[in-house]
């Protein structure tokens, strides 16, 4: 017998299936261990096995540019975390909307602290060192305090759907219904086709759909009917409804310039930690060699 372990060995050393014990007994019947290990690896295992895989990749990288990981390290990492989520709260605060973010998410704390130690590499490996100009401080500024809206969108394939759509408009026919019955827009749709809030500097969003939208001013404006082409040169027709409007804050720009110069670097430190954790990836020899765990991507 195995010292410590629930498994009986055979004369070879090896464990025996056979002689596993149940995970539970119901009225006398045996509940399997290997079925609950099945669908634990099928349903959890690929985003932990995936995690695991990311620490190691980086630890690696740190091992070979001499950065030794420590418990200050990702004390440091973990109090950057918990500002994150509750910026100017109590610790107690803090801890508690981050366990309730680990449950929302159905993370373990275990499962967490991978990832910490993998954002905490991470974000001692890269160059900190962020140069902040003027004009990226009043960019930064227009996006964080200058006006804002959401609106609602209708994006279709062709220009004949879109004439479909605009005459159902004109006769009268609620927006949002039409959303449900012709936008193929599913990130957009699956909220009702909503977008925003977007600024006059957002730069996730193709630049026609911000001209159009910030274009809007009063609810349930529309915008005319447009073209926009995606990043395969797909041609899409949009047309916008304006849902809300938030006014140009009151605040001035030279109280607020340190702050800015903060959302900037590390809003850079992060799109930079995301770049080497996808170079270590993509240039990885990684073999997955438990069939359960393995994809069509494998």
């Amino acid at each position: 017998m195995l010292v410590g372990c629930p498994f009986k060995a055979n004369k070879t050393g090896k464990v025996n299936v056979k002689d596993k014990l149940p995970i539970a007994r119901v009225n006398g019947t045996a509940l399997d261990r290997d079925t609950l290990d099945d669908i634990l690896i099928k349903s959890y295992a690929k985003a932990i096995v995936d995690d695991m895989i990311d620490l190691e990749l980086i630890r690696q990288y740190a091992a070979l540019n001499n950065i030794i990981p420590d418990e200050k390290m990702y004390s440091l990492e973990f109090d950057w975390v918990l500002n994150d989520i509750a910026p100017n709260k109590s610790r107690l605060d803090q801890m508690a909307l981050f366990n309730y973010m680990l449950k929302s998410r159905a993370i373990s704390r275990s499962q967490y602290d991978l990832i910490l130690k993998k954002q905490a590499l991470l974000r001692a490996s890269v160059d900190q060192t962020v140069i902040v100009t003027d004009a990226m401080l009043e960019e930064e500024f227009q996006r964080q305090y200058g006006r804002k809206v959401t609106v609602r969108q209708i994006v279709v394939a062709s220009p004949r759907t879109m004439g479909l759509v605009l005459r159902q408009l004109n006769d009268g026919q609620d927006f949002g219904l039409l959303v449900e019955q012709y936008s193929q827009d599913q990130k957009s749709l699956a909220n009702g086709g909503i977008v925003g809030p977007i600024s006059q500097v957002d730069t996730q969003l193709d630049k026609n759909i911000v001209e159009n939208a910030m274009s809007l001013k009063s609810v349930g404006q529309r915008s005319r009917s447009f073209q926009v082409y995606d990043k395969d040169g797909t041609e899409w027709w949009y047309i916008l409804e304006l849902q809300n409007a938030i006014p140009k804050s009151s605040e001035k720009f030279e109280n607020v310039t340190n702050q800015l110069d903060q959302i900037i670097r590390q809003r850079t430190i992060r799109k930079r930690m995301l770049d080497l954790q996808k170079e270590l990836r993509n240039t990885a020899q990684i073999t997955i060699i438990d069939p359960r765990l393995k994809t069509n991507k494998n």
